[in-house]
Order: C-alpha cells, then structure tokens, then sequence
C-alpha cells in the first residue's frame, strides 16, 4: 500500500486535505447520496465502512456494500471475467439511474 500512497500522494501536506481522503472531513451534512462497493480483500474495506458510517450519521442517504467472496480491490473494473464485476456495476448504475430521477 505504501507504493501506490506514494504515487498518489507524494507529499504529506496532500494527504491531510479532505479531497485525498473524504474520511478526514469535519462536515459531511449536505453530501448527495452515497453508495460505497468493497471488496473482502480491500485494504480500504474497513476505512470505507467506517467513511458510510459517517455519512450516516451526518443524515446522508449511504449504501455500504461489500463484495465478499474472494473479490479484490478494484473488482468491480474486471467486468467479463468475475460475475461479482457485473453484479456491482449493475449495482453502481441502479444507484446512479434512481438518484438522477427527477
């Protein structure tokens, strides 16, 4: 994880800042919808569990679903080879299609 914190934020000043890392915001009322997908093996799994916590608490509408069996990181992008890929772009686009309903 080191590696890609490192290319993605090469300077500590950049990884306090809420745009790197949502999770470090001290407001979250206001925030649209959310639905948040993990993988069983996600480095990111409990910190995105705890990410929907908060919006939950601060009164946004969050979905918290995690993609258990054997699913990595990055999963959902694998479209084609894994049927937990397709089912969580469907999931991701039901999401999206009912929160732009007028």
């Amino acid at each position: 994880m080191r590696l890609f914190y490192d290319h993605y934020l090469p300077g500590e000043p950049e990884a306090k800042e809420t745009l790197a890392s949502p999770f470090l915001a001290d407001d979250y009322s206001g925030l649209p919808p959310a639905i948040i997908i993990t993988a069983g093996y996600d480095p990111l799994r409990d910190e995105s569990k705890a990410y929907g916590e908060k919006l939950r608490e601060a009164e946004v509408q969050a979905k918290v679903r995690r993609y258990d069996d054997g699913m990595i990181h990055g999963f959902a992008s694998i479209i084609g080879a894994l049927e937990d890929s397709r089912k969580a772009m469907d999931e991701m686009g039901q999401e999206l299609r009912s929160a732009l309903k007028p």
